[in-house]
């Protein structure tokens, strides 16, 4: 019998295509990368007009025999994949095929499966007519496909808007992935930059970065000095995402930064949306803000409950909520049916009505004033806006409270319509704020300049006096706390409107 050998075996193979055949990759266009999208750019993925790469191997070998003559015909060859050079076990066989050769040179496909290449070597075993060649052939990856092996480093330049590595599906898929991490104890995908972003992604019509954890943090992220994560969207739909967590039993998102912010959101409508079983949104600051909002024109945090608090605030060792408006501007807002419950003690508080002055001459803040009627709600708002005039013998059964400041309409383009609160009197027919519960100052004739503390007031014959409750029988304003040392003309009272 004439031996058979192969003088030299061309292995036209590399993982890389094989691992990407099935997802439809491409080859690589070294000199011809996609910039990343910057803030003007809308995120593009270069269009590409190859075909997919098949996922067999493609097998070259030259036959001849034992004369060193190339041998022509038909031969029975078969192929097995090993994991070892000598002994071990065979990952793939591929049978009895009926090779054609010509003149020593013969070409085979060999369909191995792609999944079983994840970076373990391998060795191929050839029999021909029912001899075994020897020794088994290492198959050994192209160039580029060794950046596939497990522990291997992708390097390049790193010039301007280009990418070491980039991964693209082609199709419209939902469930398709362009890079799938999964680990049982470590980090699936992990992204560290010294002056960059360690993790970026982009998406035309889906989430830029997807992240689900069953157990744990879907996303963590950290910083030293900077933030821990930034997420921006350009899209005018205010349903859309700059980024989308989820995770069953941890946190959607877990963001920690140790000097700065950390989480820091910018959006057309809202920085940050988060919806949850119990809470859509929860912080926590060891030393500062657990939550912090900013807008320049809108709303800086902004919370939304179908059926429970919309926004609900603790705190084991200090004030629960702090609220500040800007000058002239409430510290606190509230537009509801019912307005504000309080449960103890309510430290400062003034209950004050938006009013319009009726009466033919100006009102000075500290006038006693009573109803003359009342006009349409302002803009945007339920309740209609109670008119008044000064107080007098005529109409002392109508006395409604004290005038707090002038207010005037804002309705500028940037801000949130509504009164402000403006110095000064207040004219004819201006808006202004009304006190008829709680502490503030009312305005004096110079017989009531050393009134006592305590002293109770009330309006008799269009004058206010000092009243004996036992036998005053008309209405009682409130009790006198002190003198203003800023005016002498007014009192500090406690307003507490009776009969």
């Amino acid at each position: 019998m004439k031996e058979k050998y192969f003088s030299r075996l061309i292995i036209l193979v590399t993982i890389l295509m094989v691992m990407a055949g099935i997802a439809g990759a491409y080859w690589p266009q070294i000199n011809n990368l996609t910039p990343i999208a910057t803030a003007q750019d809308t995120p593009t993925i270069a269009a590409s007009n190859m075909a997919p790469v098949d996922s067999a191997i493609s097998y070259q070998g030259s036959l001849l025999d034992d004369q060193g003559n190339p041998s022509t015909g038909s031969y029975t060859m078969r192929f097995q994949l090993w994991d070892a050079e000598l002994g071990g076990t065979s990952i793939w066989n591929s049978g009895n095929l009926m090779i054609n050769v010509t003149d020593g040179i013969f070409n085979t496909n060999l369909a191995i499966d792609p999944a079983d290449f994840n970076g373990t070597g391998y060795w191929l075993s050839i029999e021909v007519d029912g001899e075994m060649l020897t020794p088994r052939q290492e198959l050994l990856p192209a160039p580029y496909a060794l950046t596939l092996r497990p522990g291997a480093q992708v390097v390049g330049d790193g010039a301007l808007y280009q990418s070491i590595f980039s991964a693209e599906v082609s199709g419209f898929d939902t469930s398709s992935r362009a890079i799938f991490g999964n680990t049982a104890t470590g980090d699936a995908i992990y992204g560290n930059a010294n002056g960059g972003y360690g993790l970026v992604g982009s998406s035309v019509d889906g989430s830029g970065l997807y992240a689900f954890s069953s157990n744990k943090a879907a996303g963590k992220f950290f910083s030293s000095a900077g933030y821990g994560i930034e997420v921006t969207t350009n899209s005018t739909d205010h349903w859309e995402s700059a980024g989308y967590f989820q995770a069953n039993g941890g946190y959607g998102i877990m963001a920690q930064s140790s000097n700065n912010h950390g989480v820091y959101a910018i959006g057309n409508q809202a920085g940050v949306r988060a919806e949850g079983g119990s809470f859509g949104v929860s912080s926590w600051s060891a030393n500062g803000t657990g939550v912090s909002g900013n807008s320049d024109t809108w709303i800086g945090v902004s919370g939304n409950s179908n059926f429970n608090y919309g926004g609900y605030f603790t705190s084991s060792d200090f004030r629960g909520l702090f609220a500040r408006g800007g000058a002239g501007w409430h510290d606190g807002y509230f537009n509801g049916d019912t307005g504000i419950f309080v449960n103890g003690s309510c430290v400062g508080c003034a209950l004050a009505y938006q009013a319009i002055n009726r009466n033919d001459t100006p009102l000075q803040p500290g006038d006693l004033v009573a109803i003359a009627g009342m006009s349409d709600p302002l803009p945007n708002e339920n309740t209609p806006i109670l008119e008044i005039e000064a107080i007098n013998q005529r109409n002392t059964a109508q006395l409604i409270g004290i005038v707090s400041s002038a207010a005037n309409y804002n309705n500028e383009a940037n801000e949130q319509p509504g009164l402000r609160a403006v110095s000064g009197s207040v004219a004819t027919d201006q808006y202004l704020y009304l006190i008829v519960q709680g502490i503030t100052t009312i305005n004096i004739p110079p017989a009531l300049t050393n009134t006592e503390p305590g002293a109770q007031l009330g309006f008799t014959a269009g004058v206010l006096t000092v009243i004996d409750p036992n036998s005053y029988t008309g209405p009682i304003i409130g009790r006198v706390l002190g003198p203003n040392k800023d005016n002498s003309n007014q009192l500090w009272v406690m307003i507490d409107f009776s009969s």
